[in-house]
């Protein structure tokens, strides 16, 4: 009996694998080398540029703010920079306009340039000195009239001022192709003639 049972039980050794075990490995080794087919596949085509569009919409918007934070201080910083030359144009300014200043202090503290400007603007003499001024006619009468005439056209009032620009002649004379005889009156009547009025 016991060469039956032995030989009746197949034999198992560390060789044979049971049929189901194979498959089953088969099976593991076609999806494992499936699944390297699917992985170099995808690694060739990330290496060939296809991207996913949501991927590259993070890194587009990643950009867009990261350049929004470094062109804000950089404004700032060209903002200052002009600031900075201009208030150093300013002090320059200042500096010029200080000297300036500075040497009209020192003119007026000399004793001769006080004299001078005494003289000139005052009219003031020294002792023993006697002051001539010298008077133009031709201005005085210039700046009389002048101040006269203004005088005159600010006291009219513009309905006076209008009247006498349409009736008295201009200053020029007759034109060119306009010549009066010698008993015409070139002047508008100043008031209407009552002879010549319809009664």
């Amino acid at each position: 009996m016991n060469s039956r049972s032995q030989s009746s039980k197949p034999h198992r050794g560390r060789s044979t694998v049971p049929v189901s075990s194979r498959d089953r490995a088969r099976e593991c080794e076609r999806a494992s080398a499936e699944a390297a087919k699917k992985g170099r596949k995808a690694l060739k085509e990330r290496a060939q540029g296809k991207m996913n569009p949501g991927v590259a919409a993070l890194i587009v918007l990643s950009v867009i703010v990261v350049l929004w934070i470094v062109a804000q201080p950089l404004s700032n910083f060209y903002e200052q920079r002009q600031e900075i030359a201009r208030l150093q144009e300013s002090i320059v300014a200042k500096q010029q306009e200080k000297d300036r200043l500075q040497d009209t202090i020192e003119r007026y503290n000399s004793e001769e340039y006080v004299k001078e400007q005494a003289r000139n603007r005052l009219g003031v003499i020294d002792k023993g000195e006697t002051a001539f001024r010298v008077l133009d006619p031709r201005l005085q009468r210039e700046a009389a009239g002048t101040i006269t005439e203004r005088e005159e056209a600010q006291s009219r009032t513009w309905y006076e001022v209008l009247w006498d620009s349409i009736t008295e002649p201009p200053s020029a004379g007759p034109s060119e192709n306009e010549d009066p005889g010698p008993g015409e009156d070139t002047h508008m009547p100043l008031q209407p003639d009552p002879e010549g009025m319809p009664q």
